[in-house]
């Protein structure tokens, strides 16, 4: 009897999972069976779709090889990302992104908020691929460039250097944090295409995730000397005491300080920043005597004027667009509490005041005959 009923539990079982190839199980995929995206792009698309192009590099022994293209619409990211996997013989997987490139279109219109949020939520994406904004599409600028300049260029390109120190080098991180901290407003370097290659030819600036206008790379170097002490680049100072006394200088920023304070009440906040630079004299050309304890006071005194009158410049320039990329929000929060968000929108227009000092001190002079 009992033996009976073990081979009536085995046919049953049997019929309840059938042998055979029909069952096979779905491996994880190997190293070898996987394609590694670089750079991904983001552009508008009509109907409200998104289009999405992922560069995949394609390793050889020496040289440079053209990026493997896939591009696919979506209503959702995500949805794009699956047609793009559909496409190729091998899984495509974005957990080595190090470039996230955005077509201007895109970000003036519909906004960075839902596509940036959906990559920072997804564990494949790391968060310190890099951003930019391209100019026309994301997906030209992937598809036209020579093999120079493939994934590996654009993430030099944007990775920071003293040269573009100008550049914010914003991350995926960066941007969600500035997005979501209600004390500043993002920036991101904006790229575009040359017959030669690809440059950083200004910074797009945003009001939370849309863009709405740029700096050029000298206004972006004063905005950032505001923000963070680090190395700069050169910065050129015209210099005209008079007919006799005058020529235009090359400073070598060498160190920079900044301190910064918000006073004053709900109505009228003023700002207050102090900018600290040390610098020497790379290239002159003029008439002054760079060997004179006096004319070298002249030339620093002339240096913090002209930083200050730029930073000013650049300052009216931010709150004519009512944007804060500097960061001065956060201090105002400091002195305001719970009151800021009930100024935010005043802080960051014309209605709050900016005093800007400057203290330029040059070292190492040595011989400019």
């Amino acid at each position: 009897m009992l033996l009976r009923y073990l081979f009536l539990s085995m046919l049953v079982l049997a019929a309840l999972f059938p042998a055979g190839c029909e069952n096979k199980r779905v491996e994880t995929p190997s190293l070898e069976d996987l394609e590694m995206a670089g750079v991904l792009g983001f552009d508008k698309s009509p109907q409200d779709r998104i289009k999405v192009t992922i560069s995949v590099p394609q390793p050889t022994k020496g040289g440079f090889k053209k990026d493997k293209i896939y591009t696919a619409k979506g209503i959702l990211t995500h949805e794009a990302f699956y047609k793009i996997s559909a496409m190729s013989s091998k899984t495509v997987s974005l957990r080595q992104t190090r470039v996230i490139l955005i077509g201007e279109e895109l970000a003036r219109g519909s906004g960075l908020r839902d596509i940036l949020l959906d990559l920072y939520r997804d564990p494949q994406v790391g968060n310190n691929g890099v951003l930019a904004i391209v100019k026309g599409s994301a997906e030209s600028i992937l598809k036209n460039t020579a093999p120079k300049q493939n994934s590996e260029f654009l993430n030099d390109l944007l990775r920071p250097r003293e040269e573009t120190a100008f550049s914010p080098y914003t991350t995926l991180r960066d941007f969600i944090f500035v997005l979501t901290n209600d004390v500043s407003d993002p920036m991101i370097p904006y790229i575009e295409a040359t017959k030669q290659s690809i440059k950083i030819s200004k910074i797009a600036l945003f009001k939370k995730d849309r863009l709405v206008g740029f700096m050029n790379p000298g206004e972006a170097q004063l905005v950032e000397m505001l923000r963070k002490e680090k190395r700069f680049p050169s910065i050129t100072v015209p210099f005209n005491a008079s007919p006799s006394r005058h020529g235009v200088i090359l400073l070598n920023l060498m160190k920079s300080q900044v301190r910064t304070k918000v006073t004053g009440d709900l109505n009228h906040p003023v700002i207050f920043s102090r900018l600290e630079l040390e610098a020497v004299i790379q290239d002159y050309k003029g008439k002054l005597n760079l060997e004179s304890q006096n004319e070298i006071k002249l030339v620093e005194q002339n240096s913090e004027e002209y930083i200050r009158d730029q930073i000013r410049d650049v300052l009216k320039k931010l709150q004519s667009m009512q944007v804060d990329p500097v960061g001065f929000g956060r201090y105002a929060r400091m002195r305001f509490g719970r009151d800021w968000p009930k100024i935010r929108q005043k802080f960051v227009s014309t209605e709050s005041d900016a005093k800007i000092s400057v203290k330029v001190t040059l070292r190492n002079i040595g011989t400019m005959k």
